[in-house]
């Protein structure tokens, strides 16, 4: 099975919300390792934080930081961003599931606008649901980072010394 998939048009402007959610819980998560007093002895600290900084701003470099233009599909590794790009529709189908509830509660009147947000949620609850069948297909861990910012190299020998420092 390939490890390609195509996120469609009408979907890369959801992603690039989510991804976009996903650098503002990057800065949450570094924000107290920046500012504690012992950062200097704890450089590892940054690690986690940096790499999911890292990892949503490499898949927003592929789909592009501007929705400028008409959409187009994006073909995306999942080996390399299966992660973030699951934490990236994820998030916003929390988004588009509090929009529901406010339907639900009788708050959105406006047909459209709820036809909409119904359309949203059941293509993110689809496309989420196709990117994991497809990652277990490939076998579960396809590689890339995991949310700790360790490589499948360091998952398979954890015992190899690491280099200190954020950037390491």
């Amino acid at each position: 099975m390939s490890a390609w998939l195509i996120v469609p048009a009408g979907m890369v402007g959801l992603l690039r919300e989510g991804l976009h959610s996903e650098i503002e819980a990057a800065v949450q998560l570094i924000a107290p390792v920046v500012e504690a007093p012992d950062r200097d002895e704890h450089p590892e600290r940054y690690r986690v934080p940096l790499a999911r900084l890292d990892a949503a701003r490499a898949l927003l470099d592929l789909v592009g930081w501007s929705s400028a233009g008409p959409p187009v599909d994006v073909r995306v590794d999942l080996r390399e961003h299966h992660r973030v790009l699951l934490r990236a529709l994820r998030s916003e189908l929390l988004i588009e599931e509090e929009a529901l509830g406010s339907i639900q509660e009788g708050n959105l009147r406006d047909a459209a606008k709820r036809r909409g947000i119904v359309e949203r949620a059941e293509a993110l609850r689809e496309l989420i649901s196709t990117i994991e069948a497809r990652i277990g297909a490939l076998g579960g861990d396809v590689g890339g980072e995991d949310d700790e910012g360790r490589s499948q190299n360091e998952r398979r020998h954890p015992q190899r010394p690491r280099r200190s420092g954020p950037f390491a």
